[in-house]
C-alpha cells in the first residue's frame, strides 16, 4: 500500500492542486465556474502578498510502484478576523479525490488545520458546505461544529464581480 503523507503545499504544487480543484468542482456541479490558473494559485499563495496556505495529502508509490507521488487531498485556508472573537482560520475547501475517501484522508487534513489554527491563537475555524453534501454535513457535525443557519440564523450572501461593478455607485 502506498504511504501517505500531509505537509503544507509548496509553489510546485499548484498543478495537482489546480486539478484537484477541478475535480471538487466538477462533484459539486459547478466546473463552469473555475476561471483560476496555476499561475494565480503560484501568486496568490507563495508569492509576495500570501493570499492563502494550504495543506496536502500526498500519495508516494509503495517499493518499486514507480518514482511519481501524486495529490490525493488538500484543505485550502486563509486568516480571517471576527471582531467578536480575533482571528479565524477560515477554510475554503476541504476535498480528496473520489477513489482515497473513506481512508481517514480528510480526518488528517482536517486535524493538521485544527493544530494550525490552535498554534496561530484562532479562537475559531470557519467554513461553509453544500446542504445537500450530507457526508461533509454529518464529518462536521461529528466534530462538534454548529451549523449557524439553524443556531443563529445567519445567511450567506455573495457579490461576483459583475455585482460589484454594477453596485458601485457614481
Amino acid at each position: 500500500m502506498a504511504e501517505l503523507t500531509y505537509r503544507h503545499a509548496v509553489k510546485d504544487d499548484c498543478d495537482e492542486i489546480l486539478r484537484l480543484v477541478k475535480e471538487l468542482a466538477e462533484f459539486e456541479n459547478l466546473l463552469d465556474q473555475v476561471n483560476i490558473t496555476s499561475e494565480t494559485l503560484k501568486k496568490d499563495g507563495f508569492g509576495e502578498e500570501k493570499l492563502f496556505h494550504c495543506i496536502v495529502a500526498e500519495e508516494k508509490p509503495s517499493p518499486g510502484g514507480g518514482d511519481t507521488s501524486k495529490l490525493i487531498g488538500y484543505l485550502l485556508y486563509f486568516w480571517s478576523y471576527g471582531t467578536f472573537t480575533g482571528r479565524v482560520l477560515y477554510v475554503e475547501d476541504l476535498y480528496v479525490s473520489q477513489n482515497h475517501r473513506r481512508r481517514g484522508v480528510a480526518s488528517a487534513l482536517w486535524d493538521f488545520a485544527m493544530k494550525i489554527a490552535l498554534e496561530k491563537g484562532c479562537k475559531r475555524m470557519q467554513w461553509v458546505v453544500l446542504d445537500w453534501n450530507t457526508t461533509a454535513v454529518a464529518f462536521y457535525e461529528k466534530l462538534g461544529a454548529v451549523n449557524l443557519s439553524k443556531k443563529e440564523g445567519w445567511l450567506i450572501y455573495r457579490l461576483n464581480e459583475d455585482d460589484i461593478r454594477a453596485a458601485i455607485t457614481g
